[in-house]
């Protein structure tokens, strides 16, 4: 009987945490998704912003430069997040 109250106990903390994990997944990535249009929009809104300056060769170079440089940081913190 205490075995069986146990296993209950147990299964009932197991749904618990799956339920959670679940959510902060699901939560996640709602947010990378929502990070990932942003930063979309930021490199569309800083190619069209510097266009007419710029032309067209000049405003893809930096647009180019800042999305790398933006990739890099984000690799740097994933990676020291990892570590």
């Amino acid at each position: 009987m205490r075995c069986a109250d146990l296993l209950e106990a147990e299964g009932r903390d197991l749904r618990q945490v799956a339920v959670r994990f679940g959510l902060g997944m699901i939560g996640a990535l709602c947010a990378a998704l929502l990070v990932l249009g942003g930063m979309a929009l930021l490199l569309v809104g800083l190619y069209k912003g510097t266009e007419p300056e710029l032309g067209p060769p000049g405003a893809a170079l930096l647009t180019g430069v800042v999305s790398i440089v933006i990739g890099s940081g984000l690799l740097w913190a994933i990676r020291a997040r990892i570590r």
